[in-house]
């Protein structure tokens, strides 16, 4: 997975950030993406192993399967520090005309908050984003 672009407010700039790249199943906007598009079963066959970014990271097949599952039932995708020590990723997808085909992701550390508003300006942008990309069908 190849991150496009990472924004940061002043009160997150000391914050842990994410590489340029990163293996999908780490980070929250990956294991979103991977929930509506990736062939699991075809992945799990060439025996891709689940490499560990931190210790919290989903390292085996079934569990990872359970997570996407979950993902797919609630629309949202967390990674709490399976990416970035200290990080807490909340991603929602931006959908197309064929369904999703990015993500936004909230980050922030693990000793702040989560607000409603924050939640709320989230939402707001992933609605305009899809809404941009044409009425899924």
């Amino acid at each position: 997975m190849v991150i496009l672009e990472t924004v940061r407010g002043l009160r997150h700039a000391g914050m842990a950030g994410p590489v340029s790249r990163t293996p999908a199943h780490c980070s929250a906007i990956g294991k979103l993406l991977m929930a509506h598009c990736a062939d699991l079963e075809a992945m799990r066959a060439t025996g891709m192993a689940l490499t560990a970014c931190t210790m919290h990271t989903i390292t085996d097949w079934p569990r990872l399967a359970a997570e996407l599952g979950r993902i797919r039932r609630q629309g949202v995708a967390v990674s709490h520090q399976e990416h970035v020590l200290g990080v807490i990723d909340i991603a929602m997808p931006i959908v197309g005309r064929r369904g999703p085909i990015a993500g936004v992701a909230l980050s922030r550390t693990v000793d702040s908050a989560a607000t409603q508003e924050a939640h709320a300006v989230h939402r707001q942008i992933v609605l305009a984003a899809s809404a941009a990309n044409g009425p899924s069908r």
